[in-house]
């Protein structure tokens, strides 16, 4: 009897753990950024430095040209301030912002294109913004 409820109880536990690290886990672009599924799309944001990169990928993950596309950033912070900016072209693909906007809890990237535009929100994984939430 004791051996059916601990093994019971450790399957309950190996179960939960299991999701819990799914949702912790964020997956990867091909420019090492995190990405997120959009939609048709799917779009990577990447922090390095003082910049900030996005690239608009299709559903099998081929990129999308830049061309005849905008791209802006909103960053909201834990003070209920919100500043945005527009991204500049960087190669045939990306958007770059030189930004020092480190501390945000969250960010907003809306693509732009002639038929359509595609919004998401990444959360900031600085652990000094998640420390201060």
């Amino acid at each position: 009897m004791k051996t059916n409820f601990t093994v019971s109880v450790l399957i309950i536990i190996a179960t939960i753990s299991f999701y819990a690290l799914q949702t912790v886990q964020t997956t990867q672009g091909p420019h090492g950024g995190s990405l997120q599924k959009v939609k048709n799309y799917h779009v990577e944001m990447k922090a390095l430095n003082t910049n900030v990169y996005t690239y608009l990928f299709d559903e099998k993950l081929k990129a999308i040209s830049n061309k005849d596309i905008s791209c802006t950033i909103q960053f909201f912070f834990n003070d209920s301030v919100a500043t945005d900016a527009r991204m500049k072209p960087i190669g045939d693909d990306g958007f770059v912002l030189e930004s020092n906007a480190i501390a945000y809890r969250y960010c907003k990237i809306v693509f732009k294109m002639p038929a359509n535009t595609i919004s998401t929100r990444f959360e900031n994984e600085n652990i000094i913004v998640n420390i201060n939430k």
